[in-house]
């Protein structure tokens, strides 16, 4: 079956059989996702994470606070790599906002509560 054409991500079909082995194809490099909420839900604030390679960036959004991390060194991620002078800190985050805007992904601000609405009731996107 073809993929839809709106869809962000790839397929795995092919390269499952070869043990991983191989390229998924995608418009966007790395693993992104966002958590809007506030509270409760994994860091307890609203932020957005890019995975690229061995590197895990994390931006929260209610103080601007940017994470970086090497995976491969520090699977427990206590070693904040964001202010060392690595640039990789500032290509992650042009990397993340470059792709929320692309998609046009909803964009966190103080007071939202998403849970009440549906997206579509919200005008703030990337």
């Amino acid at each position: 079956m073809p993929l839809k054409e709106d869809l962000d991500g790839g397929s795995f079909k092919d390269i499952r059989p070869r043990d991983g082995k191989g390229k998924v194809n995608r418009f966007s490099e790395g693993l992104i996702f966002q958590l809007l909420y506030e509270k409760s839900i994994a860091l307890k604030t609203a932020h957005s994470v890019n995975i690229i390679g061995n590197f895990k960036l994390i931006k929260f959004y209610d103080n601007k606070e940017l994470m970086l991390f090497n995976l491969k060194n520090d699977i427990g991620e206590n070693i904040n790599l964001a202010s060392s002078p690595l640039k990789k800190t500032s290509k992650l985050a042009f990397l993340l906002e470059s792709y929320l805007g692309k998609v046009k992904a909803p964009k966190w601000q103080p007071g939202i509560n998403w849970k009440n609405k549906p997206i579509e009731k919200f005008n703030s996107y990337h």
